[in-house]
């Protein structure tokens, strides 16, 4: 009996662990059902200048989803970063996860669509996001891009499952000196497919290396 616990442990650790690198390609934590108001940012890693932070959202009633925020300091300017976000077709180089990347049409130097698709294994679907930027000003240092699920805006693939709901935001903040400090934060409505002991540490690393391959970009 115990020699079969190991095996069963790996299936369901290479199922989720697949499955939510995926979620973090797009950056999210899936929803779950808590009591009691919305919670404060808890932090989960600080690693070589990278913070992980999670807390409870509230939905309705009852239900709350679980947000992500990563938080750290980039040598770049502003400019640049948005210059890598706007370079959809190369965004599979630094999102863990995503298989192909592409941009899909620019509505104004402040807008546009994006195409990611990410990788599952068999026998899963692979699964795709089409997402709206938006470029806004937030105070007179700092620049927010939000992004939106627009599930509709291009036909589906076969054997890809759409994703219906994604909402995120990355926040650009002048530091000085070449600097700028970045927050990132991101949720879907997405139910979970595995406990959060299984989930929740996946989830972080990934986003973690996510944001330290995005770093990496823009300080190239």
């Amino acid at each position: 009996m115990i020699k079969f616990v190991p095996m069963q442990v790996l299936r369901i650790s290479y199922y989720d662990y697949r499955y939510l690198l995926l979620s973090l390609s797009v950056l999210v934590l899936s929803s779950l059902s808590a009591n009691g108001q919305a919670t404060n940012w808890e932090l989960q890693i600080d690693k070589e200048g990278i913070k992980i932070f999670s807390r409870w959202k509230e939905k309705t009633g009852d239900h709350k989803v679980r947000e992500i925020k990563a938080t750290f300091t980039v040598a770049a300017q502003p400019e640049k970063l948005i210059a890598i976000l706007k370079d959809a077709d190369k965004a599979s180089d630094w999102m863990v996860g995503a298989k192909t990347s592409a941009m899909l049409a620019v509505h104004s130097p402040k807008s546009w669509y994006a195409y990611t698709e990410f990788d599952l294994p068999w026998p899963l679907q692979n699964q795709d996001l089409v997402a709206l930027y938006k470029i806004e000003p937030v105070g007179s240092q700092s620049t927010r891009v939000n992004i939106n699920a627009h599930p509709d805006y291009r036909p589906e693939y076969d054997k890809i499952e759409r994703m219906q709901h994604f909402e995120a935001s990355w926040t650009f903040e002048l530091l000085g000196e070449g600097k700028t400090r970045v927050s990132y934060s991101a949720f879907t409505y997405r139910k979970p497919s595995a406990p959060r002991w299984i989930s929740d540490p996946v989830v972080q690393n990934s986003l973690w290396k996510t944001m330290s391959g995005f770093r990496e970009v823009a300080e190239d």
